[in-house]
């Protein structure tokens, strides 16, 4: 330890092979009006499940610039995980966390956030391959006034009865551009199902629903409709070969 005006200016702590379980354990500190400057933190191969663990941390006025964690082949189910944070004035720019191979479900799971006014510019998760059911999902988000620009989920062959499942949503002034939702082949009944709006005064230029083949005896089934003062101008419902 060296010593600053706040007390810490180089610190380092080196511990190796003790029966606390740390073998391998290093901690550097260095002085910034915040107090941690620079700070970096390393544990291997210890009896407490942490194979390799670092976090950096470096001052900005937030606290937090950059930072990373990173874990490896651990009792707890974490295999891979990164997170990485950088200082902006909401407090995250980029933020990225990767989670592979676990007993949780999660084999990968990654999260990307970017800053804008209302705090989110672009977020992504990706999860693929999870006893929760979740096999692909991918959620995209794109700062607008309301907050939802552009938005993605895609959630495919999973135990909860969705196959292949897609909406997008547009920014407009109800809200609501563009809606799409694909469902194919789930054990809920929905063979094939898609639903598509777009905005207007009353909310609902253009709506349609596809049904094909399923339990509820709706084999074919389209609804249409479009804005006009009463709000219905045109409505058409086709159902062919359901049960009485």
């Amino acid at each position: 330890m060296t010593d600053t005006s706040s007390g810490y200016d180089r610190g380092a702590v080196y511990m190796t092979d003790t029966p606390s379980g740390y073998d391998r354990g290093a901690v550097y500190m260095t002085d910034t009006p915040s107090g941690y400057d620079r700070g970096a933190v390393y544990i291997t191969d210890t009896p407490s499940g942490y194979y390799r663990d670092a976090v950096y941390m470096t001052d900005t006025p937030s606290g937090y610039d950059r930072c990373s964690v990173f874990m490896t082949d651990i009792p707890s189910g974490y295999d891979r995980g990164t997170v990485f944070m950088t200082d902006i004035p909401s407090g995250y720019d980029r933020g990225a966390v990767y989670m592979t191979d676990t007993p949780s479900g999660y084999s990968r799971d990654a999260v990307y956030m970017t800053d804008t006014p209302s705090g989110y510019d672009r977020g992504a998760v990706y999860m693929t391959d999870t006893p929760s059911g979740y096999y692909r999902d991918a959620v995209y988000m794109t700062d607008t006034p309301s907050g939802y620009d552009r938005g993605t989920v895609f959630m495919t062959d999973t135990s909860s009865g969705y196959d292949r499942c897609s909406v997008f949503m547009t920014d407009t002034p109800s809200g609501y551009d563009r809606c799409s939702v694909f469902m194919t082949d789930t054990s809920s009944g929905y063979d094939r199902g898609a639903v598509f709006m777009t905005d207007t005064p009353s909310g609902y230029d253009r709506c349609s629903v596809f049904m094909t083949d399923t339990p509820s005896g709706y084999d074919r089934c389209s609804v249409f409709m479009t804005d006009t003062p009463s709000g219905y101008d045109r409505g058409t419902v086709f159902m062919t070969d359901i049960s009485s």
